[in-house]
């Protein structure tokens, strides 16, 4: 789905829904809604993981107006709103600290490093009107989620796992 220069610039939403700063609870909300949909229908936690971070993605692609108010705007255009954006960090880590084993995770990394650094490279995408590339680099948006987790090897095999893929579909279905 290409969203043009103008359009991810300006807040309109291709939903025809016009995001403004403030509106972040609302957008965070319409967020959090299709991610644990995702995370509900699947039954192992890698499983879990994948479809959360791709209805995460799909959520972008369908509004990516809402989504530069979560990853953008927080930080550059309102004083206290940095606390909103770290405070969507950690709500996400807190959601991936329920799933994954944190016994079983490299001690040099942590939940909320692992989410800020999807954030930060969704932000980047959202921030320079590339959103329509973002399914291409969910795969890695994946393997680098359960890396710490995991190991090389077994976060790249369900990386590339097929029904994590085709799991997108079932996620826009339910926005």
């Amino acid at each position: 789905m290409g969203v043009d220069r103008a359009t991810a610039m300006t807040g309109d939403s291709g939903a025809g829904r016009r995001w403004k700063a403030e509106d972040f609870p609302r957008a965070l909300a319409e967020l959090q809604a299709p991610v644990m949909q995702a995370c509900r229908e699947n039954d192992e936690w890698p499983a879990k993981v994948a479809a959360s971070i791709y209805a995460a993605l799909d959520f972008v692609a369908a509004d990516p107006a809402a989504a530069r108010v979560l990853t953008v705007d927080p930080r550059v255009h309102q004083r206290d709103s940095g606390s909103a954006y770290f405070g969507m960090i950690e709500r996400f880590a807190n959601l991936l600290d329920a799933v994954a084993p944190s016994d079983e995770r490299l001690p040099v990394s942590s939940d909320v490093a692992l989410v800020g650094g999807i954030a930060k490279v969704i932000g980047d995408h959202v921030r320079s009107a590339r959103v329509d590339r973002l399914g291409e680099i969910g795969p890695e948006l994946v393997q680098f989620a359960l890396l710490p987790y995991l190991g090389f090897a077994e976060a790249k095999r369900w990386a590339e796992r097929p029904t994590q893929r085709d799991s997108r579909a079932g996620c826009r279905s339910g926005r």
